[in-house]
């Protein structure tokens, strides 16, 4: 019986000694940081698969940027690249589409309907004292909920290397159906590098340096080329 008890008494005395030391080795800053670098990768790859989407709160306010969607395509038979861009809702008069320092850079603005700019907030001090808060419309406005908001709207960027001494006028863009599709070749040709050189230093008849074109956006309408 007293050995039973004694066997007993050390089993859980060792238990006690192997939790204390499992809990003075988890406060210890080198393991916290290994554990949390990789959360961090868990998470990032969990993002990165798509099985995981950052979503903001609903009180952030402030401007907001993303980046689309995109699917690059590299095929071998084909002299170009081909980017294919995820807008939809966007028309071409909404979209940039230029050359900065190496990268294709496309930028724009997706709006949020109307019914996305009443506010959802309850009920205000200002709204109190202006009397408005029986109207119909501002009861409207506060019983406006999200219970799911997955849409992106905002400013949007997305930028790619592309080979050196690509030029605007190389590359090609249209807009269908929400995709934006860009082409463009690579490698510079001999033509095209000419004819660009000839463009940016055209001189008058009377020797005067005639201005080149300034940089032009995408065309305003669907299915224009970016020339």
């Amino acid at each position: 019986m007293s050995k039973k008890m004694t066997s007993r008494s050390q089993r859980t005395t060792n238990g006690r000694v192997v939790d204390s030391q499992t809990f003075q080795m988890s406060r210890h800053p080198a393991f916290v940081e290994a554990v949390n670098r990789a959360a961090n990768l868990k998470l990032a790859e969990a993002i990165k698969s798509g099985k995981l989407r950052p979503v903001l709160a609903s009180n952030t306010t402030g401007p907001l940027r993303y980046a689309p969607r995109m699917d690059l395509v590299d095929d071998p038979s084909s002299s170009k690249f081909t980017a294919i861009f995820e807008l939809p809702g966007i028309q071409t008069s909404q979209i940039s589409l230029q050359i900065r320092e190496g990268q294709l850079v496309i930028a724009g603005e997706r709006k949020a309907p109307p019914s996305m700019n009443t506010s959802r907030n309850a009920l205000t001090a200002q709204a109190v004292a202006s009397n408005e808060m029986d109207t119909d419309e501002n009861q409207t406005s506060r019983n406006i909920q999200y219970p799911i908001q997955e849409l992106r709207y905002g400013s949007f960027f997305r930028s790619l290397r592309i080979p050196a001494g690509i030029q605007e006028s190389d590359v090609k863009a249209t807009l269908q159906d929400g995709m934006l599709t860009v082409t463009w070749p690579r490698s510079p040709g001999v033509s095209t590098e000419l004819a660009h050189n000839l463009s940016s230093s055209t001189e008058s008849a009377d020797g005067a340096r005639m201005p080149t074109s300034p940089r032009m956006p995408l065309g305003a309408t669907a299915g224009t080329a970016l020339q």
